[in-house]
């Protein structure tokens, strides 16, 4: 690469040697001063897309970058754009930064050396405008109508954040406008969490960020119910009577007594999908034991336990009963007795075999009378085996009964 800086130069071929350099041959060259030229609008809003026209030598590693009107260093530039993707006379675009004042556009030159100013021009940025509303008082988890106008920037977005909140970035929600008119409304779910907050247009170009408008809202308490029977039956289906805002992803589930985190739950349903007061179903546990269920609020920032209630899981009776030996590869009679829910069945296993899954054959309840026997087939191999009824409810299933037996050979 030529200096950047006009003058005469020399060419050299070193040899280096074992003691010393020397220099073989040389040639000396002349470098000419490179010319660039840079145009701009006078005067461009905040957080605007700056059109820039632009002739230069348009080398490998020359810029075009937009600095303060005092910056006097080559480097730390608000933005810039590289030349070498372009034909000398294109023109390029920059964001405009969000601060209002003077700026200058500059084209640097890059080769052996120090780096170049080539080009350069002064221009003002003015101040941008916006502003966005919403209603005073909303309910925790609810959706809030966002009316704003602004300049509608590529990166320019409308949050929320605790009232007290200085920073930008971090928030609890947020939308683009660049997919809406001015003066559109947006939508924001309110947080789930009372208190007070700030909605604000962000207006984002090159520099920091800048909040362009804010206005403070509350957020009230939502009210929220439900309601089970106090015991039920390990795998049955619960009738569960719930009110609530009925929020998007609202949900009701059931998670163990002393389950405190939200998520990982043992079985739920969306709210969305039904009205206020309404009734939904849930399986019942498939192990005894105490339960809550809850009506889980969510919205922007942490999801919330709106209503919750305790509840007992008791363990129904069950039954398996097969001969003590059977031949190998003989069909079985299988009696039984049990809830026979939806997904219980009925299973044979090698003796031993503690996991539920992994069996070597069964049948469903659903679809049988209780205490009507069933036929498994036995398996081909002798050796110690086990008959299981599992129960299956949310959660892992259980074991409700099960009966060894032997497979001898035929």
């Amino acid at each position: 690469r030529a200096p950047t800086k006009p003058g005469i130069y020399g060419i050299r071929y070193i040899l280096n040697g074992a003691e010393q350099k020397r220099i073989l041959q040389s040639v000396a060259i002349t470098v000419t001063e490179a010319v660039a030229s840079l145009s701009v609008p006078e005067q461009v809003e905040a957080g605007s897309a700056v059109p820039i026209f632009w002739t230069g030598p348009a080398g490998e590693s020359d810029y075009v970058d937009i600095v303060p009107i005092d910056y006097k260093r080559i480097g730390g530039e608000l933005t810039y754009f590289y030349t070498r993707n372009s034909e000398d006379g294109e023109s390029g675009e920059l964001k405009a930064p969000t601060k209002a004042g003077e700026y200058l556009v500059r084209y640097i030159l890059r080769g052996s050396g120090a780096d170049r100013v080539l080009a350069k021009q002064a221009f003002i940025v003015t101040a941008a405008e916006a502003n966005v509303s919403v209603p005073d008082n909303v309910v925790a988890g609810s959706t809030i109508q966002v009316q704003w106008s602004g300049p509608a920037g590529q990166d320019d977005y409308v949050d929320i954040v605790p009232i007290d909140y200085k920073r930008i970035g971090g928030e609890l929600t947020y939308f683009y406008t660049r997919n809406s008119e001015d003066g559109e409304s947006g939508e924001l779910k309110a947080p789930t969490k009372a208190g007070e907050y700030q909605v604000r247009y962000i207006l984002r170009g090159s520099g920091a960020d800048r909040v362009l408008a804010k206005q403070a809202f509350t957020v009230s308490a939502a009210q929220g119910s439900v309601l089970v029977p106090d015991s039920v039956v390990a795998g049955s289906t619960i009738e569960v009577q719930w009110s609530g805002p009925a929020g998007q992803d609202d949900y009701v589930d059931i998670v163990p007594i002393d389950y405190k985190r939200i998520g990982g739950e043992l079985t739920y349903f969306y709210t969305r999908n039904s009205e206020d007061g309404e009734s939904a179903e849930l399986k019942a546990p498939a192990k005894a034991g105490e339960y809550h269920v809850r009506y889980i609020l969510r919205g922007s920032g942490a999801e919330s336990v709106l209503a919750k209630q305790a509840f007992t899981v008791t363990q129904p009776e069950g039954s398996v009963s097969v001969p003590s030996s059977v031949s190998a590869d003989s069909m079985i009679e299988v009696e039984w007795s049990g809830p026979a829910n939806y997904d219980d069945y009925i299973d044979i296993v090698s003796a031993g075999h503690k996991r539920i899954g992994g069996e070597l054959t069964y049948f469903y309840t659903r679809n049988l009378v209780e205490d009507q026997p069933m036929e498994l087939k036995a398996p081909s191999k002798t050796g110690e085996y086990e008959v299981r009824y599992i129960l299956r409810g949310s959660g892992t299933g259980v074991v409700l009964a099960k009966q060894p037996f032997t497979v001898t050979a035929n």
